[in-house]
């Protein structure tokens, strides 16, 4: 007997993704599956207002079972753990499918002089959008989402102006744009933070910040590439950053999304070999050895080598393997939690600027207090 077919997870599962590969066009989408407007809108409707149940984003890990002294089973223990790529996959095509609606940014105009021998990178630390700190109780004085986002951007305007007009711009988000994952405050793994606002706020302005760097990043330079590095507080809930970039600037043939969802993003320009990664996976001194056979195609023709990273929130160089591994600093101050275990440190952005045959010739800081002192 025919009909519609029943709503299952799996089927609303595939409408968004259908969605998403039409660019949130509903009726391309539709057509492209063979049904009508109104059943595929339909169906967007109910993927959207369906919550995902916790089976679709748990696996059992394993069982444990205690019996008595006769052998029978009095008590068993299911173990589960987060089934990360499933709960990937499905915070992605739902943020895919908000994304249906966004009109993208017109061109901007290209500057009229570029030096295609330079690369201005733009390296954000750790933002931690949506934390909270209160002075009187954690280093480094109060936060919250408007203070970070004001501090960034001032930031990001200095450095992009006191910069060369470089053929190339890339913007490195270094990962933990967002400081919690979800409604419930938390890091991806589960660990509870402070934060401030309502979610839907932090992540619109975050969305904001990055859209204005970006904006003025093209103003700048010929070409712009941003990489969203995933870090450990916001997996799935920075997807969105990509999605919304995507969306924005469709129209903009100079801007570059790099979204491999590889954790070591590797990029070449001219004798440069730049690897960019958030720094909670592998340690610092191993990410050379990583970086040559991940890149073994371009290692030898690569006299300058660079890995760049966030996580710790200080500064940090080695040289191994005649590799430069940097961390950076971030503007946000320390949350309570972070404060009480005793980190701190000097708070800044920087801007590094490479040149296509010889490497880092400039380097540009934007100290907090210069910034929001407006000198």
């Amino acid at each position: 007997m025919g009909g519609t077919p029943a709503a299952t997870p799996e089927l609303l599962e595939e409408t968004l993704k259908v969605l998403a590969e039409n660019g949130g066009n509903i009726s391309a989408a539709a057509e492209s599956i063979g049904v009508s407007r109104c059943t595929f809108a339909s169906r967007v409707y109910k993927a959207r207002s369906t919550p995902i149940p916790p089976e679709e984003t748990f696996r059992i890990k394993g069982t444990s079972t205690l019996y008595d002294p006769d052998g029978n089973v009095k008590i068993e223990w299911v173990k589960t753990e987060v089934d990360k790529e499933r709960a990937e996959a499905l915070a992605k095509v739902a943020i895919l499918a908000l994304m249906e609606g966004i009109k993208p940014t017109p061109k901007t105009p290209s500057p009229k002089k570029t030096d295609s021998d330079l690369l201005v990178a733009l390296m954000i630390g750790d933002a931690h959008l949506g934390c909270y700190a209160w002075g009187d109780e954690c280093s480094g004085g109060s936060t919250d989402t408007d203070i970070a986002s004001r501090d960034l951007i001032l930031a990001a305007d200095r450095l992009i102006a006191s910069t060369p007009d470089a053929g190339e711009g890339l913007i490195v988000n270094l990962g933990d744009w967002f400081h919690a994952d979800n409604l419930a405050s938390t890091t991806t793994a589960g660990t509870t933070l402070d934060t401030d606002g309502r979610r839907a706020r932090t992540v619109r302005i975050g969305v904001q910040v990055l859209r204005h760097i970006v904006s003025k990043a093209l103003e700048k330079f010929k070409t712009v590439r941003l990489r969203n590095v995933k870090g450990n507080h916001d997996q799935n809930a920075g997807l969105i950053l990509d999605e919304a970039m995507r969306a924005f600037y469709a129209k903009d043939t100079r801007f570059i999304l790099e979204d491999t969802p590889a954790d070591l993003f590797i990029h070449r320009f001219g004798t440069n070999l730049i690897g960019i990664t958030h720094g909670h996976n592998v340690k610092m001194e191993a990410l050379p050895g990583v970086l040559a056979v991940d890149a073994r195609e371009h290692w030898s023709d690569c006299e300058f080598r660079y890995i760049w990273t966030g996580h710790v929130h200080n500064r940090r160089c080695i040289e191994a393997m005649e590799t430069l591994c940097e961390s950076f600093r971030t503007l946000q101050s320390n949350d309570k939690w972070h404060s009480d275990k005793g980190y701190r440190s000097q708070k800044e952005m920087v801007a590094i600027v490479l040149d296509r045959n010889f490497g880092e010739v400039e380097r540009h800081t934007a100290g907090l207090k210069r910034v929001r002192a407006g000198q």
